[in-house]
């Protein structure tokens, strides 16, 4: 089970990028990866939501939970210094 103590820490962590480029990987399964760049816009008790660039010109907000980061079913790579932001990997039930 997810560790609450590890959510904050991801929300903290992810707190010192709002503002900032950063990369999402998101697994859609069977060996599918999607690529998405975008701007972290907020950060909340239980998502985190970053504006995404897309086609020709156009932008648009998703939100993630931090329990998509712990579970590795999406990796939070900043842009700039190409860090990536994993844990060890937990399976939530």
């Amino acid at each position: 089970m997810a560790n609450t103590e590890s959510l904050k820490e991801i929300k903290n962590h992810i707190e010192k990028y709002i503002g900032e480029e950063i990369s999402l990987v998101t697994d859609r399964g069977k060996r599918k990866m999607k690529t998405r760049n975008g701007i972290v816009k907020n950060v909340f008790r239980n998502i985190f939501t970053v504006e995404i660039s897309g086609e020709f010109g156009t932008s648009r907000t998703a939100s993630f939970s931090y329990s998509d980061i712990l579970t590795q079913d999406v990796e939070f790579i900043i842009s700039e210094t190409e860090e990536n932001l994993v844990l060890e990997k937990v399976d939530v039930l």
